[in-house]
């Protein structure tokens, strides 16, 4: 709310169209839309991937279904990646004599993030980037954590993530795929401890796409 009233004027410029598809697209979870409707009079349903769109839906559920409504949802959805950056930053410095509370280290990614205009951008704006974003680096977390930490059992919980990464904006496929390839590596490297993770984590991704 205290970001989305930093805006003088919501017109959206060149952007507004894809803003209001995806509300469009919530929408349509609600009932409102046949399934043969166009969004934008060009682009079926089936032209985007729906997790973003499904999760607002839930969310406006709660709230109403006007645009505001939604532009408020699609900035609470898109802040999720302070959270996961906030995660990331406590990891990293795990063991290096820092010591931070969560509130505080949250509080501090979240500043360093927001000045970043391109972050700003895609917080703001209700589109689905940052969403994606902040399901793939919960994915490569675990991915790291199955693979680099050496604890396969974690990849089932890695893929499910990158699989939602995947629903959201079909883009992360170009960072998923690299995961992939080293998956396989490594399960054709060491077939015993790898073998059954691996199967579960493709089973995991199949189910959810």
């Amino acid at each position: 709310l205290l970001v989305q009233t930093s805006l003088v004027n919501y017109s959206g410029g060149g952007w507004y169209g894809d803003w209001y598809e995806h509300y469009e697209r919530a929408t349509f979870f609600a009932g409102q839309l046949d399934a043969g409707h166009k969004f934008l009079d060009v682009h079926p349903l089936t032209s985007r991937p729906p997790m973003f769109n499904v999760l607002s839906y839930v969310f406006m559920t709660f709230i109403g279904f006007s645009y505001s409504d939604y532009q408020v949802v699609a900035t609470l959805l898109n802040s999720s990646i302070l959270l996961v950056a906030a995660m990331l930053f406590s990891w990293f410095i795990d063991g290096k004599h820092v010591r931070a509370s969560g509130p505080t280290t949250l509080a501090f990614v979240s500043i360093a993030l927001m000045m970043h205009p391109m972050v700003v951008t895609n917080i703001l704006y209700p589109w689905t980037r940052m969403l994606a974003n902040a399901f793939l680096l919960m994915g490569l977390y675990f991915w790291v954590k199955a693979l680099c930490e050496d604890r396969p059992a974690h990849l089932p919980v890695s893929f499910l993530f990158l699989s939602a990464a995947h629903l959201t904006h079909y883009s992360t496929a170009s960072f998923i795929l690299p995961l992939l390839v080293v998956l396989a590596y490594k399960t054709v490297k060491d077939l015993n401890r790898f073998t059954r993770p691996a199967f579960t984590a493709i089973l995991t991704a199949l189910a959810v796409n």
